[in-house]
């Protein structure tokens, strides 16, 4: 995916924070073609590593939450994985194949200590699927999980460093300093902290999350940002294009 600051004319492209989960559970391949019958260009989901080496797409380090049961996803297997979620969680692969043509803002869920095998599985499939790279941006709270893919990679998908103003990684969380140790395609602030962020490193394109109104969209599009974030990709399409 291409990314620089919008010129006038230009679009923004929309990409649905998990799918569009209004009625589909998130990150499902379900709640992924609900975005794009809204009008979405693409969307955005996140990629564990499970206990069998497989990327599965899930936001949560545990089931719980969204599965109800308590479980973690690096120590569980694809197919206990499945057994709970009825086949609800999707690998990448299946997200590739079911979706095609869109774009794709992937998450790397790395905490402090992660697996590197996550990096080398994302790029295989990434190479499986090299008719889609264009069209793939690559995020990560974490600089020194995109600093490794940055070392693994071809190099053809942009790496985006998201924050917000919390303390995940407290030694590389200020971005002049963590965008230093990796190359840096864009910045993925939250929707709270984009303008000021902007101000203070205007040469990089902005890509925030999640904006989920009509006055936080105008607000954003002052930013000529080439995509955002949403939760509510149905309402954020009609305002942006009638």
């Amino acid at each position: 995916m291409l990314l620089h600051d919008r010129e006038d004319g230009e679009r923004v492209l929309v990409l649905a924070h998990r799918g569009l989960h209004e009625s589909e559970t998130e990150n499902t391949i379900g709640a992924f073609r609900a975005a794009i019958d809204a009008g979405a260009d693409g969307i955005e989901l996140d990629v564990h590593i499970t206990r069998d080496n497989r990327l599965v797409v899930i936001h949560d380090f545990n089931t719980k939450r969204v599965w109800g049961v308590d479980r973690v996803v690096e120590k569980s297997t694809l197919e206990e994985l499945r057994e709970l979620s009825e086949g609800g969680i999707p690998t990448l692969g299946e997200v590739f194949d079911a979706m095609g043509a869109i774009f794709y803002d992937i998450e790397i869920k790395a905490d402090v200590k992660f697996d590197r095998n996550l990096l080398y599985l994302l790029e295989g499939e990434l190479e499986r699927h090299r008719e889609l790279r264009d069209r793939i941006i690559i995020s990560s709270f974490n600089p020194v999980a995109l600093r490794a893919f940055a070392a693994i990679t071809k190099g053809d998908c942009p790496l985006l460093l998201i924050y917000d103003d919390e303390n995940r990684f407290p030694y590389l969380l200020i971005p002049v300093l963590a965008i230093r140790i990796f190359r840096c395609g864009a910045l993925k602030p939250k929707v709270t902290i984009a303008a000021k962020e902007k101000g203070k490193r205007g040469k990089y394109p902005v890509i925030p999350w999640c904006v989920d109104d009509a006055e936080t969209l105008s607000g954003i599009l002052s930013l000529n940002a080439p995509a955002l974030i949403t939760n509510r990709a149905d309402l954020i399409v009609r305002a942006l294009r009638g």
